[in-house]
């Protein structure tokens, strides 16, 4: 309980009584680390590692290894994040078929969305006619949200980042809200000793009210009957059972999600789960999901649109063949970099163009030199629906690592031009080939400074 506030340790007292002297002994424990598995990307990692019981796709570790000297870890094909908060693929899942009886294609707001934990998370669970807007309130965390969504590889999203109140500009459109609400994290009392300190009552009640600030300013965005799954990464009532009981009062219905017993998942009231530290592996979690009241008489606005700037057929039949033949995509152009997306989402696009919610549509493929050839962007290599048979240079382990750090490539008989390098069959990003030299487009944010 070192560098615990009194007032937190009566807390978690009053919350598990007997059980508190294990809650705190657990908190003393070393955090466990885990991953998830990207589905989209097939690496054969971590196999022997142990199942997570509520996400298929995740696997708890034995030890932490060192996930940036693993160029794997940077090709996207999992994602590291603590075993709780995967209890969302669980509660995800049990509502899906409820969601596709109102509609064929999903339309999802994660609002609090870096660094992408829950957005991948998602995007592993929903199917592609289905779309995803990942949004982070704080503009400073906006890259890393970008990076860990380019990385898992899918076209069906976009990243932006609106206060929640931006959000009524798309009155009764998201299907689903996940808000993982910022709080006072007492769940990551147990790997960051730092936070213990800076815990205080007073910050608890800060954090309420701007948890019901947010709230308020984001439930106009979702239509009547959908979901909403509210969590945080603390243990106390203001903050998880209090918000919840706030949103009862106003007709949400609590939504049932059945668990094994086995588990040792603690049951709430209101249908709720937490999960503490001495009953659970992962870091403390509370997770809550809800149904908007259904009102059939409210006549749902279409959203502004605004038309795309869509290429002509020749530039689109140039593009085209930088994907998958079996990939059915639109491609536009704004300020010289041309962009990709499903065809099956253009209305969507126009939409959150049209309301100002998006200043960038589709996922960059890259800008034309003055011989009209594409000078490819990073996160064509990254996407899952890149052709694959681009040209490629396979690296070593070495020779991965030396792209990750922009070091001198030394590799002997590439072909002139562009090439993804994979490690592992796994695309890193591109090289050009220039005969006497090999530049390396990994964009400079994403160098690996330290040495691995």
């Amino acid at each position: 309980m070192q560098n615990s506030h009194p007032q937190f340790i009566e807390q978690i007292r009053l919350l598990y009584g007997e059980a508190s002297e294990s809650f705190f002994l657990a908190m003393e424990a070393a955090a466990q680390t885990s991953i998830r598995i990207n589905p989209f990307k097939n690496a054969h990692v971590f196999q022997d590692a142990e199942n997570i019981e509520w996400c298929e796709l995740g696997k708890h570790l034995k030890e932490r290894p060192s996930f940036i000297a693993d160029p794997l870890f940077h090709a996207g094909t999992y994602y590291v994040q603590e075993a709780s908060s995967m209890f969302l693929y669980w509660v995800v899942r049990q509502i899906l078929p409820e969601l596709k009886k109102h509609t064929s294609a999903i339309k999802v707001l994660d609002l609090c969305a870096a660094p992408g934990g829950k957005s991948t998370l998602l995007a592993s669970v929903l199917e592609e006619q289905d779309f995803l807007v990942a949004n982070e309130i704080i503009k400073s965390r906006m890259p890393v949200l970008k990076e860990n969504m380019q990385k898992w590889g899918t076209l069906n999203y976009a990243c932006t980042s609106l206060d929640p109140k931006q959000f009524q500009a798309l009155p009764h459109y998201f299907d689903l809200l996940v808000v993982d609400a910022p709080c006072s994290g007492e769940g990551m009392f147990r790997k960051d000793l730092e936070s213990r300190n800076q815990w205080s009552p007073e910050n608890v009640d800060l954090c309420a009210a701007r948890q019901s600030r947010i709230l308020e300013d984001v439930l106009p965005s979702l239509r009547s009957g959908g979901y909403l799954i509210y969590s945080t990464c603390t243990f106390n009532t203001k903050e998880d059972e209090d918000q919840i009981n706030r949103l009862v009062e106003m007709g949400y219905e609590p939504v049932p999600i059945t668990i094994p017993d086995t588990w040792q998942i603690q049951q709430c009231m209101q249908h709720t789960f937490k999960f503490p530290f001495h009953l659970t592996p992962g870091e403390g979690f509370y997770i809550a999901c809800l149904r908007k009241p259904s009102n059939d008489n409210i006549n749902h606005p279409i959203p502004k649109s605004k038309s795309l700037p869509y290429c002509n057929k020749s530039i689109s039949a140039y593009l085209s063949e930088w994907f998958d033949k079996g990939a059915s995509l639109s491609f536009i152009e704004h300020n010289g970099t041309y962009f990709a997306l499903h065809k099956k989402h253009e209305t969507i696009w126009e939409q959150l163009l049209g309301s100002a919610m998006v200043f960038q549509v589709g996922m960059p493929i890259g800008e034309l030199d003055k011989n009209k050839a594409l000078m490819p962007a990073h996160e064509l290599a990254m996407s899952i629906f890149h052709n694959k048979n681009l040209p490629n240079i396979e690296l070593n382990l070495t020779q991965a690592k030396q792209f990750l750090r922009k070091d001198v490539l030394q590799i002997t008989e590439a072909a002139l031009g562009w090439h993804i390098v994979r490690y592992n069959g796994f695309a890193l990003g591109w090289v050009k080939v220039l005969g006497n030299r090999i530049n390396n487009y990994l964009p400079a944010s994403y160098r690996v400074l330290k040495a691995i």
